[in-house]
Formats: structure tokens, sequence, C-alpha cells
């Protein structure tokens, strides 16, 4: 009976030992994590700047609340009517591009399928915004100089919400 419990006390040998597996390596939950903060921080900026010009289009306002530098008067009945349909859809927007956004960094990384899934629903939201962004741009081109900084800086900034758009999809779909 000792020698059965010299044996039971022996350390098992190094080959039996049990190792852990080691996941394959991916860069999934990196690209859905960057691609969702993206589209959070855009659907934060977007859906502040749009509730900011429904504010000051439902409330009587002095110039100097909006310097010129900034602000850009609409004239016209029609512009009018549609600068303020853009206005709601870039709430409505960025409703959705942050709920999914969201969503996608709160989910687990075991749910791989969900996370890509809503990563590209917030991207699409965003790419949508940013469409109506830049149709906002249009119509308010015929007011602004082609002299003012920040209409010069909003057109930069189509173009680099565009291509981010377009890499945050590539990473997405080709990972």
């Amino acid at each position: 009976m000792a020698d059965k419990l010299e044996k039971a006390a022996l350390p098992l040998p190094l080959s039996v030992a049990k190792t852990q597996k080691k996941a394959p390596g991916t860069l999934l939950p990196t690209v859905v994590q960057l691609v969702s903060v993206w589209a959070l921080i855009t659907a934060c900026a977007f859906g502040a700047t749009a509730a900011y010009n429904l504010y000051l289009n439902s409330h009587p306002h002095s110039p100097a609340a909006c310097p010129p530098e900034i602000c850009y008067m609409v004239t016209g009945e029609k512009a009018v009517a549609e600068a303020h349909d853009h206005t709601i859809w870039m709430m409505w927007c960025s409703v959705l591009e942050a709920a999914a956004a969201a969503m996608a960094l709160l989910l687990s990384a075991r749910r791989r399928r969900s996370r890509r899934a809503l990563a590209l629903l917030a991207l699409a939201a965003a790419a949508a915004n940013h469409y109506v962004h830049a149709r906002d741009l249009r119509l308010v081109s015929s007011v602004a100089s082609s002299g003012r900084i920040m209409f010069k800086v909003e057109n930069t900034l189509v173009f680099v919400f565009a291509f981010v758009d377009l890499l945050g999809f590539m990473a997405l779909l080709l990972e």
C-alpha cells in the first residue's frame, strides 16, 4: 500500500501536462472596435450639430449667437425646408449609428458575427450621415463664399469622412 501512495505522489511527466490552446490570431476585434469607435464619435458630433441647428431654427436668436464665420443662413422656402429635412435625417442617422456602435462595443468577443454585423450597420449609418452632411454643404455652397475658412475645412472633411468610411467597410468585409 505504501508503494501505491508513493506512485500517486509523483508528479506527472511534462509531456502529459495540459497545455492551453492558443486562439488563431485575428484582427477582427480590433477592426470592429475601431470602426465602432469611429461611428460612435461621428454620431455624437453630427447628432450634437443637428440638435444645435434644430435649436437655432426653432428659437429666435440674435446674429451674435451664431457668428457669420461659422453659420450660414439659407434663404428661400424650398432650401429652408430641405435644410430642415436634412437636420432631422442627421438626427435619426446619429441615433441609429450610436446605438449600433455602442452595442457592437458592448457585446462579448465570442459573438463575432453579431459584432461585425452591428459594426457594419453603424458604419452604414455613418456613411448615410456623412452623405447628408455633404448634401447640406452643397445646399449652402450658394450662400457661403468660397473664401471662408470653415467652408473649406468642411469640404475637406467630407472627403476625409468618405475615405475613412471606405477603409472601414474594406477592413470589415476583408477580415
